[in-house]
């Protein structure tokens, strides 16, 4: 895969990083391969993809923390913009189960890639 992109992320919890994923609009399913773009079984080993992009995938490392693998190319997705909306919707993630732990309720507007968060308490 001439444009395979590996890329470790601070994210630790694959749970948030799921609703991340379903925050931006995307399913993940469970495999252990990743394509490349003309559809070839890559030898990178990954732990799920997205749904529909078989060439997008993450993996759980030795230290506990997720790294992003794949090929953008062929996506209509920008690597730049995704890593940095998937950045932003872990936050909220994370920050979301916290507030449900408290008991309080939250909600969320998006407006592209900005997103406003109101705590009902």
């Amino acid at each position: 895969m001439s444009h395979m992109t590996k890329l470790k992320i601070a994210i630790t919890s694959k749970g948030d990083l799921c609703a991340a994923l379903g925050n931006m609009g995307h399913s993940i399913v469970e495999k252990d391969g990743l394509k490349d773009y003309y559809a070839n079984t890559s030898e990178e080993r990954v732990d799920f993809t997205l749904e529909g992009q078989p060439t997008i995938g993450f993996r759980q490392v030795q230290d506990g923390t997720w790294e992003f693998v794949g090929d953008f190319y062929g996506t209509g997705m920008r690597e730049k913009e995704f890593m940095q909306e998937l950045g932003t919707e872990y936050n909220v993630a994370k920050y979301e189960k916290l507030v449900k732990s408290k008991g309080k309720r939250m909600t969320r507007t998006k407006v592209g890639n900005a997103v406003t968060i109101k705590v009902m308490m």
